[in-house]
């Protein structure tokens, strides 16, 4: 593809909605670039560029949610959620009467919801305890749709039958999900994690952040760049939650040591 054309698109886009999509992977870029190019049936970068210019609009707004990765349930890999229980369960067990916990990358919701309910009921048996969940997205229109609380089918296949009786109720062909008991411990954000400042950082110390499948689809060096982010806001002892196929980047793999086998969960040491 015509390498000019491509780094054209990504910066009109930046422009268009502040979302700056060269710190993603650039066979990332070319896999979701292709599919909207092959939707269209053009033959070529060029063709569709011209496309692209006479409607720029429809076509930044569509190429961004492309782009973006968007792949999320309730519960997704059910075995993170079972250590991240009993995870909070010894935190709790140790006095600590206060919890909080940010995700990156939260999309439409599922996955802080997800926390939300487990803390949910570890709050009903202990009154004295409770947290705060802090989710982060670059885009406004997934955080939009993490507050409606709206969801097909399909994304609650891992939620436990109690919670799906307690916290689902049916609307249309669709579920709402009822967070009467947690609304105020969670707080969504349009944050691109990428250019939070240092000042921000430093007064946030999270005991949990989620941030898995995100180094994924980002550049090597961004990775580093996006640790660099992270280790202020993670307090010493606290847990960080990535992806089956991620790890900390080499320069700082000595913050980290992996609790889980196989899970993905790594304390920080340092």
């Amino acid at each position: 593809m015509n390498e000019e054309l491509i780094q054209e698109i990504i910066s009109i886009i930046k422009d268009k909605v502040d979302i700056d999509f060269e710190n993603y992977k650039i066979n990332t870029i070319l896999r979701r670039l292709r599919q909207r190019i092959s939707i269209l049936n053009f033959n070529s970068i060029d063709e569709y560029y011209k496309y692209f210019i006479e409607n720029l609009d429809k076509e930044t707004k569509i190429l961004s949610e492309y782009f973006l990765i968007k792949t999320t349930e309730f519960f997704r890999e059910p075995v993170y959620f079972y250590y991240f229980q009993k995870l909070a369960k010894d935190l709790i067990s140790s006095k600590r009467n206060f919890i909080k916990i940010l995700c990156i990358g939260c999309s439409s919701g599922e996955e802080p919801y997800s926390i939300a309910m487990i803390l949910s009921e570890k709050r009903s048996k202990n009154p004295r305890f409770d947290f705060q969940i802090d989710a982060f997205d670059v885009d406004p229109d997934t955080i939009s749709e993490a507050k409606k609380a709206i969801y097909v089918e399909e994304a609650l296949n891992n939620v436990p039958h109690k919670f799906i009786k307690k916290y689902f109720h049916k609307l249309g062909d669709r579920y709402k999900l009822d967070t009467t008991d947690f609304e105020k411990n969670i707080s969504f954000y349009v944050m691109d994690i990428f250019k939070m400042k240092s000042s921000f950082q430093g007064i946030l110390q999270y005991n949990f952040i989620f941030a898995r499948n995100i180094f994924l689809y980002i550049k090597e060096h961004q990775t580093t760049k996006l640790f660099e982010k992270i280790i202020p806001m993670l307090e010493k002892g606290g847990y960080l939650i990535l992806g089956s196929a991620e790890l900390p980047p080499k320069k700082y793999a000595y913050f980290f040591k992996q609790i889980c086998p196989g899970i993905k969960i790594f304390k920080f040491v340092a």
